[in-house]
């Protein structure tokens, strides 16, 4: 072993040459360093700089300098950046991050029942959705599979990995059938209740997984056969359902809350049948009674073209009248079909050739009775037209691709397939000229050719002789390097999009209105729709295709916040060079919540949203002293809200905020007078829990009546509100077709409410003749006025028949379930047909109203 303390000589003497040499080279490059410090400062007056990494322009660009947030870029356009709401934390050892150095996270929570005891064995799954989870994993890690975790005996669970670089990631839990579905989506692609997960711990923690119901039931033919593959679908509280019957015809729906659902039942060759309500109790399983699905009648017939020559494999689409249930079918080599209906209604067919897409509807398909035999569809020939494509030169461009889609307009704009801003195949038109069959009133069509924008047109512009000329215009892109603390952000994604230019310059603009006003676009739908790509390890990107306008650039990254480039103009044809874009912190908005005196500020759920909805991202929830913070906002105008809490505040709380390029803003948000207090009703009509029916608070408006419902009655006819003291509440009992039937109580809340209520009623059904007007599916008012001069009542709603309301004799026979006691007199009114009776409801009974003719 070498002693650090020895002073060998023989040691010292082979060490000294060495030393020297090492001494000179470093002379030299710190000679070398200060030399290029000197030239590069000259250079940088006459040249932009050369980024390091940055590959060759596939298409010629002018010099750029870097954007900067100390000044505008620019003569003519002031290039802001700001920073979003996704940043990222790592390690910050001075290198740039390696697939390895990747940021991670942990996902932690407890699933909980409604006592607040810990769920213990359930699987969850964390994964992305529609994309890969990271698009650089390390070695050995599938960016493809899931997650999978298993609560432990308190219901605690824990994951973690690598960050995702998805848009989109989804938390789900394979829960009990008698417990409530989990299914959290993190992420910034639209629709998520989630912000994206952050690096280092996220908490989520205890999660409620409530008690729920079971139903069973068995779908059979008209004959009583079972039937198999039956969809029957469920909407109501919780998550929407669909499951398929099984070879006997059974069926069983999971995780349903407690409450009113919506059946509905349907499989090919059979009608649709649905359900007005199927009540369903936590903790039990609900048998709803036998679905018996009627044999579909159908449409018969053949589609042929202009000449009457049949076409084979021809396409045939349908839609009844009052839309929906829509239907399709494949004519056989002779053109004959027969489509089954889903619902007992006229249907609308029209027809296509083998290699067409769906029409849209445009009001000109021909309708058709259910049981139409003998039905011809006729394709017609539609006018032909000679497109030529040029450059903007007039040269002919001889390959592209030629895309014709059917569009509809209306008063809402234009409607068109969400495959119209996918460039068509390129393939070479020698002369640059493309024949096309198309109608000049329903389609449109988009040219693509390399080097070249995606150009849309109509054939209205068409000359006399079908010949339309479509120049096209050179593409133009953005290029550069996302740079964080000096160092590249490897691959970031990069998304561009046409941006909203300001009518008046400077003034703030509502980022979260759709229809601000005070915006314009210079590019149109297509050509300036989202696009994104990921960018290079050592952090370049490149995007082409672009049109020439005004263009935002979003930047997001490893260790780096959501960076925005604003109000970039691209010129016609080039390549606009960003140089290094730097990542900086945005605008910040934080407040404290005061609240009235006895209530917690803590957990009070703020988000921005826009002025109308309070729901868009980001949120946040307050902490115990009330106080929320939301960073790396864009400047613009935002719309803080505050949502309704029990006891805290009885209405969502706005206020509108405007920030600045990295602005600061702390606010002071005053709720002490939107204090509420707790009213409780439990209700019981005819000795049963009255569950489903509503609480509405009464106010007065600006002068009127209004009234807004507060909640429903549960499984046991109870029903919590918090409302301001000194509100007037009123119960009101509805049947199974929304019908007031008599039954209410209105109350003044003074401290608080708890109030038993009772009720008896009796049971109506109203008889129609036959020869009446009244049809299934088709509404009639229906009035019913009370003739007690005490407390007269008046009720009126839509009577519209189902199929199982019609007699073996053909008349109508309509429930309308629960009624007061008391004398009435019904009238119904659908024209040319005015019917009417008297009739006495007593509690306990089922009255039969028949209603006669005038």
């Amino acid at each position: 072993m070498i002693d650090p303390m020895s002073t060998d000589d023989s040691r010292a003497g082979s060490i000294r040459p060495a030393l020297l040499v090492v001494l000179a080279i470093l002379a030299v490059l710190v000679v070398a360093v200060i030399s290029n410090l000197g030239s590069s400062a000259a250079e940088r007056e006459t040249a932009a700089p050369e980024q390091p990494g940055v590959g060759p322009a596939r298409l010629s660009a002018p010099s750029a300098p870097s954007v900067e947030l100390e000044a505008p870029v620019g003569a003519l356009v002031e290039r802001t950046v700001v920073v979003g709401d996704q940043s990222f934390s790592g390690e910050d050892d001075g290198v740039a991050a390696t697939p390895d150095d990747l940021p991670r996270f942990s996902l932690r929570g407890q699933l909980i029942d409604e006592f607040g005891q810990g769920l213990e064995g359930i699987e969850l799954r964390l994964e992305s959705v529609g994309e890969p989870w990271h698009l650089t994993p390390p070695a050995g890690f599938d960016p493809d599979q899931p997650l999978v975790a298993e609560t432990d005996a308190e219901g605690r669970f824990a994951l973690g990995t690598i960050l995702p670089t998805s848009s989109w990631v989804a938390l789900t839990a394979a829960s009990p059938p008698m417990r409530a579905q989990l299914r959290r989506d993190f992420g910034r692609a639209g629709g998520r209740n989630e912000p994206p997960l952050q690096a280092g711990e996220n908490d989520l923690g205890r999660i409620e997984l409530a008690e729920c119901g079971l139903l069973h039931g068995l779908v059979v033919g008209p004959d009583g056969a079972p039937v198999e593959a039956a969809r029957i679908g469920v909407a109501g509280p919780g998550r929407g359902q669909r499951v398929r019957s099984g070879p006997d015809g059974s069926f069983v729906l999971e995780h349903l809350p407690g409450g009113s659902h919506v059946l509905s039942a349907d499989c090919e060759g059979f009608l649709t049948r649905e359900f007005e309500s199927v009540e369903v109790q936590p903790g039990r399983t609900c048998e709803q009674p036998t679905i018996v699905l009627e044999i579909a009648p159908t449409i018969a017939g053949r589609v042929v073209d202009a000449s009457g020559r049949p076409i084979a494999a021809a396409q045939v689409w349908g839609v009844p009248e009052r839309g929906g249930y829509s239907i399709s079918a494949e004519a056989d080599d002779q053109g004959h079909f027969e489509v089954s209906l889903l619902v007992d209604r006229r249907y609308g067919l029209t027809a296509g050739r083998p290699d067409q897409t769906p029409p849209m509807w445009d009001g000109r398909w021909q309708e058709f009775p259910p049981g139409a035999r003998e039905v011809e569809l006729v394709v017609a020939d539609k006018p032909s037209f000679r497109i030529s494509v040029q450059d903007a030169e007039g040269q002919a461009v001889e390959e592209f691709g030629l895309r014709v889609i059917q569009v509809r307009t209306t008063s809402g704009g234009t409607i068109h397939s969400s495959v119209f801003g996918t460039p068509a195949a390129v393939v070479p038109h020698p002369g640059g000229s493309a024949q096309v069959q198309a109608d000049p009133e329903v389609d449109d069509f988009t040219v693509f050719a390399p080097g070249f924008v995606l150009q849309r047109g109509t054939f209205d512009r068409a000359d006399a002789a079908g010949h339309l000329v479509v120049q096209l215009e050179r593409q133009s892109g953005i290029r550069g390097r996302f740079v964080h603390e000096g160092r590249p952000v490897p691959h970031p994604m990069v998304s561009v999009r046409a941006d909203r230019i300001p009518k008046v310059p400077g003034a703030p603009e509502d980022r979260y209105d759709i229809f601000e006003a005070d915006t314009r676009r210079d590019l149109g739908d297509v050509q300036g729709s989202e696009r994104s790509l990921r960018g290079s390890a050592d952090g370049t990107f490149e995007v082409e295709g672009l049109a020439a306008g005004t263009w935002e650039l979003e930047l997001r990254g490893p260790g780096a916040p959501t960076t925005w480039v604003e109000l970039l103009e691209i010129s016609r044809g080039d390549v606009l060079d960003l140089g290094d874009v730097p990542s900086s912190p945005g605008a910040a908005l934080g407040g404290t919540i005061v609240v009235a005196t006895g209530h917690s500020a803590e957990g009070l759920r703020v988000g921005l949203g826009s002025e109308n909805y309070p729901d868009d991202e980001p949120f946040t929830e307050t902490d115990p002293a009330g106080r929320f913070e939301f960073t790396g906002l864009r400047p613009g105008r935002y719309h803080l809200w505050v949502h309704a809490a029990p006891g805290v505040l009885d209405e969502n709380y706005r206020e509108r905020v405007d920030l600045g390029p990295q602005e600061r803003r702390e606010l002071l948000v005053d709720l002490t007078a939107g204090a509420t207090v707790e009213a409780r009703l439990a209700v019981r009509v005819d000795g049963e829990p009255a569950a489903g029916f509503g609480v509405w608070r009464l106010q007065q408006i600006e002068g009127e009546s209004a009234a807004d419902e507060l909640g429903k009655t549960d499984a046991n006819g109870r029903c919590v509100a918090w409302v301001k003291d000194g509100s007037r509440l009123r119960f009101d009992l509805r049947n199974g077709r929304g019908l007031s039937v008599g039954v209410s109580r209105e109350f003044e809340v003074r401290g608080a409410l708890d109030e038993e209520l009772d009720f008896e009623t009796g049971a109506l059904t109203v008889h129609v003749p036959a020869e009446s007007t009244l049809a299934e599916g088709e509404p009639a008012p229906l009035a019913i006025r009370s003739s007690d001069t005490d407390a007269p009542r008046s009720f009126f709603t839509w009577l519209t028949p189902r199929a199982d309301d019609r007699t073996l004799e053909g008349d109508w026979s309509i429930n309308l379930g629960p009624i007061a006691p008391g004398t009435y007199t019904a009238r119904l009114s659908r024209e040319p047909t005015r019917l009417s009776t008297t009739f006495e409801v007593v509690a306990g009974t089922t009255t039969e109203a028949s209603l006669q003719y005038e």
